[in-house]
């Protein structure tokens, strides 16, 4: 009788509401000082299937990518990885990770004697 009574509270029990499995991710990097864009691009992403970009500026060449990985219904860990690669001059590689709801932005930075680098993404 218990097993049967379990069971039937299990089934009465409303099913958990749906996570969306893929967000659209809007990114924007730009140097640190003088404020200048370097990279702008929006795309979507799910678990397992990152958004990667390959860019060229100039003598400059970058690998962008962003995973995301959901924390709960609202909340994404966007894992970045950042490698750019100057004909001259440094060599910038970088690989923060940002917790960020769903229709809010976040900012990650990374600085240098004399520049740097500002990434400001959001979810939608």
């Amino acid at each position: 009788m218990h097993a049967a009574l379990l069971s039937m509270l299990l089934l009465a029990q409303p099913a958990a509401p749906q996570a969306p499995s893929a967000v659209v991710i809007q990114v924007k990097l730009t140097e640190l000082a003088p404020e200048e864009t370097i990279f702008s691009t929006s795309g979507a992403a799910s678990p397992g299937q990152p958004l990667r970009v390959a860019i060229t500026r100039g003598e400059t060449s970058a690998d962008f990518s962003a995973e995301v990985e959901m924390l709960d219904k609202e909340e994404w860990l966007v894992r970045i990885q950042w490698s750019e690669s100057p004909e001259k001059g440094r060599r910038v590689v970088w690989a923060p990770a940002v917790r960020v709801k769903r229709g809010a932005s976040a900012q990650a930075r990374v600085e240098w004697k004399g520049g740097g680098r500002v990434l400001t993404l959001s979810l939608n």
